[in-house]
């Protein structure tokens, strides 16, 4: 988890985690899906700055692979950060399509098992959400 200077939350915590496979540059990852999306920094940031180097457009999902960042979800397990609130992947969307249904529920568990803290989950895809945790198959 890192802390943040957001005004709303103590830290931010990215999971979800991207690697360009030409290059190997670590990062993150995610579609633009709404005229809200256009002028996403997270996007510039990992394309320009740091990260993959890849824009955040449908037609670059090829372009990286994916992996769960087992480390983060370990770390909202622990006692020092009581009473934080943590904005959960401030840099890409936790209920995009290349996020799977099991990734979810571990990120979900996860954070039911971090009672201790505040999640805050902003996403475009709010069908998605309603989908998968209102599904009688999600654990």
């Amino acid at each position: 988890m890192n802390r943040t200077s957001i005004s709303w939350t103590d830290y931010t915590s990215n999971p979800i985690r991207a690697r360009n496979v030409e290059t190997g540059k670590q990062g993150h990852f995610c579609e633009k899906v709404s005229p809200g999306c256009a002028h996403c920094f997270a996007s510039e940031w990992n394309e320009n700055r740091y990260g993959t180097g890849v824009a955040f457009l449908p037609a670059n999902r090829p372009k990286v692979e994916f992996w769960l960042n087992q480390r983060e979800l370990a770390e909202w397990q622990k006692p020092k950060y009581a009473g934080a609130k943590v904005f959960v992947c401030d840099m890409t969307d936790l209920l995009g399509e290349w996020v799977s249904d099991d990734w979810l529920a571990q990120v979900f568990t996860a954070m039911a098992m971090a009672s201790h803290l505040t999640f805050q989950v902003l996403t475009k895809r709010p069908e998605r959400a309603h989908q998968f945790l209102n599904d009688p198959l999600t654990p």
